[in-house]
């Protein structure tokens, strides 16, 4: 798989699935780290970066990838915090129910 331009290639993809998933793993695993250093290293380039901003569904790992850009800023110097929709919990007595009658767990309301 070619790991140094952060591009999957769907028919090795589909091969390691079935042959050695952990090595699909361990390869997914080195491109996201390699996407998070190159996030900070574009932080650290700019220098005038003052809000980064993650979106992304429930639990796509935006808080997992937050701390891992705000620990690899503080190992070159930079203070940085971060601020969670997870910090903001509602009692499910105050959780926005959408039309249907499940509860909306993506309103910030």
């Amino acid at each position: 798989m070619n790991t140094n331009h952060n591009s999957y290639f769907l028919d090795e993809v589909n091969n390691l699935s079935s042959t050695d998933q952990n090595l699909l793993i361990s390869m997914a695993e080195e491109i996201y780290h390699n996407q998070i250093k190159d996030i900070t290293n574009d932080i650290l380039q700019k220098g005038n970066i003052k809000i980064v901003l993650v979106a992304g569904p429930s639990s796509s790992g935006k808080t997992t990838t937050s701390n891992r850009i705000r620990k690899k800023l503080e190992e070159n110097g930079i203070k940085s915090i971060t601020v969670s929709l997870d910090d903001f919990f509602l009692n499910r007595e105050k959780t926005p129910v959408l039309p249907n009658g499940k509860l909306d767990f993506e309103n910030i309301t």
